[in-house]
């Protein structure tokens, strides 16, 4: 037996094209991301070009990498494991680096 998603759908161009415009089909509903979730506005003035972090989502992580010297990722482990809470070493570097982006972009964007 042949598996059906090993092949396309045979259709002509013209009927590809008459579908693509077929009225009939529901067009998906795009999520608007700077109701929920966002991060609220700078207080800028309107007049500043718009922000990329203007519009990103609290509950959204993503990964980024450091390169870090082996002497300060011994420094780092050393530090999380001694530090009164457990504190994991990515919990140390999120909190102090986000801490330092947000302070540089505060100087940056002041008027």
């Amino acid at each position: 037996m042949a598996n059906p998603f090993n092949k396309r759908p045979v259709k002509d161009v013209e009927q590809f094209i008459a579908d693509a415009g077929n009225p009939g089909m529901e067009e998906p509903v795009m999520q608007n991301r700077t109701t929920e979730n966002a991060v609220p506005s700078t207080g800028m003035s309107a007049d500043h070009p718009p922000y990329p972090w203007e519009s990103a989502r609290e509950d959204y992580f993503k990964i980024f990498n450091v390169k870090l010297s082996e002497k300060h990722i011994l420094m780092l482990r050393w530090i999380s494991e001694n530090s009164p809470f457990n504190q994991s070493m990515q919990k140390f570097c999120q909190q102090h680096l986000t801490q330092a982006i947000e302070e540089r972009v505060a100087e940056m964007t002041q008027e």
